[in-house]
């Protein structure tokens, strides 16, 4: 008989709450919807301040990520001009190839022409005391 009536109450409990969401619906439905005259937002000092915070974070943000788009494309244009003279530094690499090898027929040019005037500076000097000594005595 128990379970007999608590099926009962929970079957009325059902019918009570499927009613109360029919009359709850039925009044949606046949109401009517005005605009409001004034529309407005209460909001507190804390939540102005909040809320001007959030939006200084929000500008604050969007700053990081345009300077960051710019320095992106500060460092694409860098590295298009890093490429310009890498090319021509290869070049002048090039053309000091051939240069390496004059410069070295200079030096040994140079080195050449110091012998050859210690060997006449050898030869004045010895020429010029052979001179000294002829008119000397």
């Amino acid at each position: 008989m128990v379970k007999f009536q608590s099926a009962l109450s929970n079957i009325q409990q059902k019918l009570v709450l499927r009613f109360r969401e029919t009359a709850e619906r039925e009044e949606l439905l046949s109401r009517r919807f005005t605009a409001n005259d004034v529309t407005s937002v209460e909001m507190n000092d804390a939540e102005l301040v909040h809320n001007d915070r959030l939006n200084t974070a929000n500008r604050n943000v969007d700053d990081l990520i345009d300077h960051g788009q710019s320095v992106m494309d500060s460092l694409r244009s860098q590295k298009m001009s890093l490429k310009g003279v890498r090319r021509k530094m290869l070049d002048v690499a090039q053309q000091l190839g051939v240069s390496t090898t004059v410069l070295r027929m200079i030096e040994r040019r140079v080195g050449e022409d110091k012998i050859i005037f210690a060997i006449g500076a050898l030869l004045t000097l010895t020429v010029m005391f052979l001179f000294y000594r002829y008119y000397k005595g």
